[in-house]
């Protein structure tokens, strides 16, 4: 194949470079455009089955601490809270 820029030629680097400053250029406008909107919201950022499942496991940790001990017979209570 004759395609593309020689292994080890001198215009190899300075054609990187050019693309690659494209790419900054390209980069630091997306970065300015979406800068400020996820402050305090972080969690529309994330996929919202991922959200909808740690927000569930903290409320099971909130109910476990703040609960009693439990008793033998409770412990059913627990187990299908937690499996739910």
């Amino acid at each position: 194949m004759d395609m593309g820029v020689p292994q080890g030629s001198i215009i190899g680097p300075l054609l990187s470079n050019v693309i690659l400053h494209i790419l900054d250029g390209y980069i630091e406008k997306e970065i300015e455009k979406h800068k400020g909107k996820a402050v305090g919201k972080k969690h529309l950022l994330t996929n919202p089955n991922y959200h909808k499942l740690t927000m569930r496991i903290s409320r099971l940790k909130n109910k476990i601490i703040d609960s009693p001990p439990p008793k033998q017979k409770n412990t059913h209570r627990i187990k299908k809270a937690v499996s739910m």
